[in-house]
């Protein structure tokens, strides 16, 4: 049996993305804060990647059609082992700024490769890929926490860190240039167009069809959506500095990450076996967003007046069931309530929600933070949820 296949390329693909991904989480808070930056540059870093993933994202598809998803892969590659070589030579916070900036033009790889999978692959092999993501993912969260926590308390062990960063992407512009060559035959009115021109004519191709949407139609969902993810927002951006106002060091922050994998791939599993039971007839979600707005709103409540490190860690675990449950049910909900002609465009702008709440979040979380400290955040989290439970109360 052939190890690697088409299939395993794009799965060792995308774990490699996956490790460099949940290495940053864990450890670039520590990192920013021991070269001096405050909440608010970290915040900033984190607003304009969303600004330039919300604008850049919706090309990327398009960008593929054209181009291929071969080459849209090794060119998306490479900028990210650039942008981590360049956090490997420099500590200067400036420069750190510019290579996230560009490190938000490399990734995440899952759409794209999820696409290359539905172009390279038989049915059956496309079954088997998307099947086994869930596991992958989670297996390379795992090990990007543990790795990214030991490896970042050892002597240069940032350094380290960004090394094997660099070399996960080189690996994956390697594995890139061994794919099939999708590239299509292009009209020749496009054979000179460069693809910034290109990426220009599908954003408004895709703002037409987004002007076509009954949005009236959705207006619920979206609302439930939008103050899910404001309130996670805020309550996410307040964990890494929370940590480390405690004292926690890096590998303690990556025990703690694995923990909360193992929780949500166990809370997956249960949701999944109670639609049959306590959520049958629940084909909308409103009982199951109902239940992870009232059981996040509890627990950051308890977190945002915890002076205690245990408390605060223990409340992580409802937390991360609470996003489980909504996480799984957004998506189910929205496309039962979509119309076949208005599917794409709708789903498309219901994911754009998660990045609008990342370019805006960031930012009041950071300025906030310096000025009253993480608690104060947490408990402004709790607004925005507390007006999802009532929006999912008034739908049961």
């Amino acid at each position: 049996m052939e190890l690697l296949t088409t299939k395993n390329k794009l799965l060792m693909s995308l774990v490699m993305d996956n490790l460099s991904f949940t290495m940053m989480i864990v450890m670039f808070f520590p990192y920013i804060n021991g070269l001096g930056g405050s909440q608010l540059y970290l915040g900033s870093i984190m607003s304009v990647m969303s600004l330039i993933g919300l604008l850049w994202n919706p090309m990327v598809g398009s960008l593929g059609d054209t181009y291929g998803r071969k080459i849209l892969l090794i060119r998306m590659s490479a900028v990210s082992a650039f942008s981590y070589f360049l956090l490997l030579v420099s500590n200067s916070l400036p420069l750190i700024f510019i290579a996230r900036l560009i490190a938000a033009f490399g990734g995440p790889l899952m759409p794209i490769l999820g696409t290359a999978a539905s172009e390279f692959l038989s049915k059956e092999e496309q079954t088997s890929y998307f099947g086994k993501l869930p596991a992958i993912m989670s297996v390379a969260f795992i090990g990007g926490s543990l790795v990214g926590g030991f490896i970042s308390e050892l002597p240069n062990g940032f350094g380290l860190c960004f090394l094997m960063m660099t070399a996960f992407s080189l690996m994956n512009v390697g594995i890139a240039y061994t794919l099939p060559d999708s590239t299509k035959p292009k009209k020749k009115e496009e054979e000179s167009l460069p693809m910034l021109k290109i990426a220009d004519r599908e954003v408004r191709n895709i703002a037409t069809k987004l002007r076509s949407v009954k949005w009236a139609e959705y207006s619920d969902i979206f609302s439930v959506k939008l103050s899910f993810e404001l309130g996670c927002a805020l309550f996410f951006r307040s964990i890494g500095p929370t940590f480390v106002a405690y004292g926690v060091k890096p590998r303690s922050m990556g025990y703690v990450f694995t923990l909360l994998s193992a929780c949500t791939i166990v809370a997956n599993i249960v949701v999944e076996r109670l639609k049959k039971t306590v959520y049958a007839g629940d084909s909308l979600g409103s009982k199951r967003l109902f239940h992870a707005a009232a059981l996040y709103v509890l627990t950051a409540f308890a977190m945002g007046f915890a002076d205690n490190l245990y408390i605060f860690s223990a409340g992580l675990l409802p937390m991360a069931v609470a996003n489980t449950i909504a996480g799984s049910t957004f998506t189910e909900a929205l496309m039962a309530k979509a119309s076949d002609a208005d599917r794409g465009g709708v789903n498309g702008a219901f994911e754009s929600i998660t990045s609008f709440c990342g370019l805006t979040t960031p930012l009041a979380a950071g300025f906030l933070s310096d000025l009253y400290g993480n608690g104060f955040v947490i408990k402004m989290s709790i607004l925005p949820t507390s007006l999802g439970l009532w929006l999912t109360y008034k739908a049961l």
